[in-house]
């Protein structure tokens, strides 16, 4: 019920202030005889008095509305914490687990790219060199028999 008024005054405050500011000029052309001016000098104070208190009226009685719908949010997300289960919280061996799980993945993941020690760099170019050399002997054992044949 609560929300339904504040809305209510919401939409109020808007039309007080656009009849402050219409009939700020409409009173001060009618009051402008007794003020000695003239009709629109009347017009233009009354639109500055009439704008000022819109602004005065309808600036604090917003500004309550705006901090009433700030508050109005933070306790729907408290009662929204609220109905939210508590979780547990996790022992500190099983934390470790977890962690050494995420490190063991992490590795398996990224074994590639992990650079290699230079003793390991120097063993590869060996390794390779070997097949390279068992390609041509197996190339002359081809032509041998191609010769022969």
């Amino acid at each position: 019920m609560l929300r339904i008024l504040v809305d209510f005054l919401s939409g109020i405050i808007r039309v007080l202030a656009v009849l402050c500011i219409v009939g700020g000029p409409v009173v001060g052309y009618i009051q402008s005889a007794e003020m000695d001016a003239q009709p629109w000098e009347g017009a233009l104070i009354g639109f500055a008095a009439g704008f000022l208190v819109a602004v005065v009226v309808g600036g604090l009685l917003a500004s309550i509305i705006l901090i009433e719908n700030h508050l109005r949010v933070l306790a729907d997300a408290q009662v929204e914490k609220a109905k939210q289960p508590v979780k547990e919280e996790k022992s500190e061996e099983e934390s470790a687990m977890e962690r050494a799980e995420r490190i063991a993945s992490y590795a398996r993941q990224y074994r590639s790219q992990i650079p290699q020690p230079a003793s390991a760099q120097a063993a590869q170019p060996e390794a390779s060199a070997e097949p390279a050399a068992e390609a041509p002997t197996e190339g002359v054992a081809d032509q041998a028999k191609q010769s022969s044949n």
